[in-house]
């Protein structure tokens, strides 16, 4: 994908980063192709899930396909974005990506939850609740139960 410049923003994929400079020093450049093929994977692997529950459901209830297509939007994939940083890849992901019912945007970085909170806001995410906002050490929560 192509990433887009400007004074005030970065864009890459459908999600758009501010470029100040406590934004950009969340902001991986490199990493650009890793959030490609990854985006590009969960659309593949949400696709033939569908697929998968579509195909369930007729052999199933053959009749039924109307209840099928409420209940698939109701069971989204749910996503972990441990070291969310800029809150770039599960912007992407929200925007991008058919079938989530929940991004958990986590970075333990006071500034870095600053940052994601500015970056949804800008995508108009903010008041979506596809992506929770969370302040935590992300292997400590792992871990705890």
């Amino acid at each position: 994908m192509e990433t887009e410049c400007s004074t005030e923003f970065i864009k890459e994929g459908l999600a758009k980063i501010y470029t100040d400079t406590e934004a950009l020093s969340f902001y991986n450049p490199i990493q650009e192709f890793n959030r490609d093929l990854t985006v590009l994977l969960l659309k593949t692997f949400t696709k033939i899930r569908e697929e998968q529950k579509q195909q369930q459901m007729e052999i199933d209830n053959p009749t039924n396909k109307i209840k099928l297509k409420i209940k698939q939007n109701n069971e989204g994939i749910k996503i972990l974005d441990a070291l969310s940083a800029s809150g770039l890849r599960a912007i992407r992901f929200a925007l991008e990506i058919e079938n989530i019912e929940l991004i958990v945007a986590n970075d333990f970085s006071e500034q870095a939850v600053k940052t994601i909170k500015r970056n949804l806001e800008l995508n108009g995410l903010i008041n979506e609740n596809k992506i929770k906002i969370n302040f935590s050490d992300a292997m400590q929560d792992n871990f705890e139960e």
